[in-house]
């Protein structure tokens, strides 16, 4: 049976480190996972026409992401039944219910020791998670940090030798 989890992420490689202590728990069958970046919407009327969310989470993302999203999505092929990277734009409890339900979740699972590392006009989902109508799984454990990183120790290194 096929269940849907959701995963916050700031668009760093060390909010992976919950993705990845998930899928290594998992042993009930497949699992659809979304990766959640909370962000502003867009404010102008010009920048809502041309404004992309596929575009946006690209931008976003920095090639290491991309780079650790590939592996997991490999190293995990038998559990991933899909792996998608999503923008949420609400600003309501409400609104986020509603994403968590548009989207069938049945879990959030977070890591309370990782500090999202919010640039620009990031928001932090953990207050809207918290408050969710659906069961919130934590994760305990060291979480991985740029910062914890040796000079001569790659990003994706750092995030599977823990």
């Amino acid at each position: 049976m096929e269940r849907t989890i959701l995963v916050p992420t700031d668009l760093h490689v060390g909010s992976l480190s919950t993705l990845k202590a998930c899928l290594a728990e998992n042993v009930n069958g497949k699992v659809r996972v979304i990766l959640m970046h909370t962000m502003h919407a867009p404010e102008g009327i010009s920048d809502l026409l041309f404004y992309s969310p596929r575009k946006a989470m690209n931008m976003r993302m920095g090639p290491a992401f991309k780079e650790a999203v590939a592996v997991l999505k490999n190293r995990f092929e038998q559990s991933l039944s899909r792996l998608e990277i999503l923008p949420f734009h609400g600003i309501t409890q409400t609104a986020f219910d509603e994403f968590v339900k548009g989207h069938g979740v049945q879990e959030i699972h977070v890591t309370p020791a990782y500090e999202m590392r919010l640039t620009d006009r990031a928001m932090d989902p953990l207050p809207f998670v918290h408050k969710a109508s659906v069961n919130v799984v934590e994760h305990g454990g060291a979480m991985v940090r740029i910062s914890d990183m040796q000079p001569s120790m790659d990003h994706l290194q750092l995030l599977f030798e823990r």
